[in-house]
């Protein structure tokens, strides 16, 4: 896919914007746990969860507007102003981390989700205007692999850079850097006409907001496969954020052992999104929406089951950690890690077929707003899922309890899922 013009300058846009997200974040989380910075009587701990909310609340706030933008206006040159505000935006972070101002880097921080808000919609609506039916599933997988490899690499050299000595001019420099080269490879996407130019723009957040619930609806199969995926999103939050807890209180392992597990996650997923583009060949194929859910629940069940050595408990009740050889040294690491491993490569033998569902079938005059809608809906199951898991954990429920309540719910889920969108379109 990366061979094809049409498409390479989208596949890096995105990477680029996903990688610097998170190279930011999660300098600005290590510059706050670190630090031990504090805004108001507001811990570390809780300003880095405040972190997390403020990156998500646009989603909630903005995506209405942001789908009906990416409907009434070219995708391309939408995506390039876009690409600009993002260097505007990396300007401002390297002003707040010169001056040490964690307030101002928080603004920054909601205004870098707030750009992500409003490119959401348009790297998976253009999807369909640049490929064609056959090169569409495969654009996906593409996308979902770039994604996640981005976030992975975004993460560990944002905690690289703030790390080092004058680490705050290293990330300064590099989130301006990053954004502008992001922004060349917008001006190497094909143009693209819009695709409702009559459309009145409304400015009530509230009421347009609500009114992309019937757009979602409009469809049947569009409906559930924007149902599935919110679902994936509130899954894989909630599977994110156990991973340190099992990390420390399972393995006993240090931060770089809870880094492999997300390493495993991330490049999992995009190894599980190009394997379903070659076994799928173009076609939508819904099994794999089946198997690969079903492979999701097979190995978290397996996590959950397993016992953990000796040694681990000791380093646990020690209070002491081991680091990654150690861990790796042990039989037991490798059923480990190949158990997240395969829950991530069926994550995106899952995810993929949704995506491609959802952009295929949805109405073309409104598909950036589906599409903003869906953004909404994978938002409130992050945040809400997230809420659950707080919930559970306050009620002392041990993490493979907690790993086993989520395979046994997203196997409903899956059921539900194949189940309807296969009584609507069998194979495609």
């Amino acid at each position: 896919m990366l061979g094809l013009r049409k498409f390479k300058g989208l596949f890096w846009t995105q990477f680029l914007g996903a990688f610097n997200d998170n190279f930011f974040k999660n300098a600005l989380v290590l510059l706050i746990t670190y630090r031990s910075t504090r805004i108001g009587t507001l811990s570390p701990p809780e300003m880095v969860a405040l972190s997390g909310a403020i990156f998500i609340l646009p989603y909630f706030l903005f995506s209405a507007w942001a789908g009906q933008l990416a409907d009434k206006l070219s995708k391309t040159s939408l995506t390039q102003w876009i690409k600009i505000a993002e260097i505007v935006n990396m300007t401002f972070a390297a002003i707040g981390f010169i001056f040490n101002s964690i307030p101002f880097l928080m603004l920054v921080l909601f205004l870098m989700g707030t750009q992500s808000t409003f490119f959401g919609p348009i790297k998976y609506a253009i999807l369909p205007e640049l490929l064609t039916d056959e090169e569409l599933l495969s654009g996906n997988a593409w996308v979902e692999m770039g994604s996640f490899v981005a976030i992975l690499l975004g993460t560990v050299v944002g905690g690289l850079s703030i790390a080092l000595e004058d680490g705050i001019y290293w990330v300064s420099a590099g989130g301006i850097g990053f954004s502008v080269f992001g922004y060349l490879a917008s001006k190497t996407i094909p143009a693209t006409v819009p695709r409702s130019p009559k459309l009145s723009f409304q400015w009530n957040l509230l009421s347009e907001t609500l009114k992309l619930w019937p757009i979602i609806k409009e469809v049947r199969s569009v409906f559930i496969a924007c149902n599935a995926i919110a679902w994936f999103w509130g899954f894989g939050a909630v599977l994110l954020s156990l991973f340190p807890i099992y990390g420390k209180q399972l393995i006993g392992g240090n931060e770089i052992v809870v880094t492999w597990l997300l390493a495993l996650f991330s490049i999992g997923i995009g190894v599980g999104s190009l394997l379903c583009s070659k076994f799928s060949r173009g076609k939508i194929n819904l099994n794999f929406v089946f198997w690969g859910g079903l492979g999701m629940c097979l190995f978290l069940f397996d996590v959950s089951w397993i016992e953990a050595p000796r040694a681990f408990k000791v380093a646990v009740m020690s209070e002491e950690t081991i680091s990654l050889g150690e861990f790796l040294s042990y039989p037991i690491s490798y059923r480990i890690t190949l158990d997240f491993f395969l829950l991530s490569v069926f994550s995106g033998l899952f995810i993929v077929p949704l995506y491609t569902i959802m952009q295929r079938d949805a109405v073309l005059e409104h598909r950036s707003r589906v599409i903003a809608g869906n953004n909404v809906l994978s938002a409130i199951a992050m945040v809400g899922l997230s809420l659950i898991l707080t919930w559970l954990l306050g009620k002392a429920i041990e993490v493979p309890k907690l790993y086993m309540m989520l395979g046994i719910s997203h196997l409903a889920v899956v059921s539900w899922t194949w189940k309807t969108i296969q009584s609507l379109r069998p194979e495609s």
